[in-house]
């Protein structure tokens, strides 16, 4: 949902999306896929995440299934950013955005890089992501 509808069209509208690939990360006991990733030295993976849910228990459930997801990348040898591109609800409260930000971005390490990107900065980190790709020369 939050693919199609917001941060694709910023995607395309740079040119990124088609050099996006899947990777998977192999961890201790498992392996964690992600459909839209390319590699700089690191991986840069992209994770869609819609938080646009009615009940706030529906969303700290999901926030507490990317937090033991992200425990276990942890325990990967590889290096990476992560990147949730993200959708809220409008009335969302700003103690529920810390806690999904701070319940998410408290699992960064040396190892993994966790940042969240909001629809606002939607089409501003698509741009980041262009420059970024040209200057690895992906582009």
């Amino acid at each position: 949902y939050a693919w199609q509808k917001i941060y694709k069209t910023y995607f395309d509208k740079v040119g990124v999306t088609q050099k996006l690939k899947k990777h998977s990360v192999k961890t201790k006991k498992d392996s964690i896929d992600f459909d839209k990733a390319w590699k700089n030295g690191v991986w840069n993976c992209y994770q869609t995440l819609s938080f646009d849910l009615k009940k706030t228990d529906s969303i700290k459930g999901k926030v507490y299934k990317w937090s033991g997801i992200l425990k276990e990348l942890e325990t990967s040898k590889e290096e990476m950013s992560l990147y949730f591109l993200t959708t809220t609800p409008k009335e969302t409260d700003s103690e529920l955005k810390d806690f999904i930000k701070s319940t998410l971005t408290d699992h960064s390490t040396k190892k993994i890089k966790v940042s969240i990107v909001t629809e606002a900065e939607a089409e501003k980190f698509a741009a980041q992501v262009r420059k970024d790709m040209e200057k690895s020369k992906v582009i």
